[in-house]
């Protein structure tokens, strides 16, 4: 499992370096809190800029205000907004990527008991956020549309609106594939968890759950995001506008990237496709892909 998340797991161990450094993950738009970050989010923000600093003498200090952040951002009621949703979400998985991956043994235990919630959370998420798409499935959407500024023209704005659901459906993939691993590491590291007070019916029906599908238990008809690095990093309106008339876009829709595979080019793979397409062809086929098509994977 480890070669084929190498990628995956780099990013889940550098995401609060990334956060607090570039403004983003693969699952956070650089700009998605330009207008604001949500009191729930900024705790996380200043917690991953904290934990950037550790060192031994203070790194139980520190572990210490995390766990503080954490109980507080649990003990608040969750609300129904689904900007709300999407910042408590997301910072969620920035505490458990650090615990995670902590060395602190206390660390590891407060993120499994975390996991719940954050399953409780993921499940409000989808019962309050909308996943689908209103912008690409608009066809014949003119491209001066794109590109005039809001604050000017009072037009909407189709590309922080895409913004937004673009990172509410990576969000949502990252969540379901952070909680596989976890789940799946639990069970490698220490299938001595099944006790001896677990049934028979238990221990089968745990074993199941594990059982690998060739996509890490995250096969969903309806859940899709786009693979597109033109358009997920383009960084004016101008820029987005331009990459939606006259670059390529795949919708990888049930993590089915046939289409992609026979179509795309290295160029439009961005850090989160490369965490996927890693996760499910291996390493080096995905090098092959790309060597193929006269590219080098490169890999963070």
């Amino acid at each position: 499992m480890s070669s084929r998340l190498r990628i995956t797991l780099d990013v889940f161990q550098n995401a609060h370096r990334t956060m607090v450094l570039e403004n983003q993950t693969p699952w956070c738009h650089p700009l998605l809190y330009k207008n604001g970050m949500p009191r729930v989010m900024q705790d996380a923000y200043a917690c991953c800029s904290l934990y950037m600093n550790r060192n031994p003498t203070n790194s139980k200090t520190i572990l210490s205000i995390i766990e503080n952040r954490v109980a507080e951002l649990l003990a608040l009621k969750q609300s129904n907004d689904a900007w709300d949703c999407l910042a408590r979400l997301q910072a969620l998985i920035l505490y458990q990527t650090i615990r995670i991956f902590d060395d602190d043994t206390s660390a590891l235990v407060a993120a499994e008991l975390t996991m719940p919630a954050l399953q409780a959370t993921l499940t409000h998420f989808v019962g309050n956020v909308v996943l689908e798409d209103t912008l690409l499935c608009i066809g014949g959407l003119p491209i001066n549309c794109l590109i005039e500024d809001p604050s000017i023209s009072g037009a909407k704005d189709y590309w922080y609106n895409w913004i937004f659901e673009e990172s509410a459906r990576r969000t949502l993939f990252l969540s379901y594939l952070l909680i596989r691993i976890w789940e799946v590491s639990q069970h490698v590291n220490n299938p001595q968890n099944l006790t001896a007070s677990t049934t028979k019916s238990q221990r089968v029906g745990q074993k199941n759950k594990l059982t690998c599908d060739g996509r890490l238990g995250l096969s969903n008809s309806w859940w899709y995001w786009y693979l597109s690095s033109h358009l997920w990093e383009a960084p004016t309106r101008y820029d987005f506008a331009l990459a939606f008339a006259e670059k390529n876009r795949f919708v990888i829709k049930d993590l089915d990237f046939s289409e992609f595979l026979a179509l795309g080019q290295p160029e439009d793979v961005d850090l989160l496709g490369k965490m996927a397409l890693s996760a499910l062809m291996g390493n080096e086929k995905l090098q092959e892909w790309f060597f193929e098509r006269g590219a080098m994977l490169r890999i963070p």
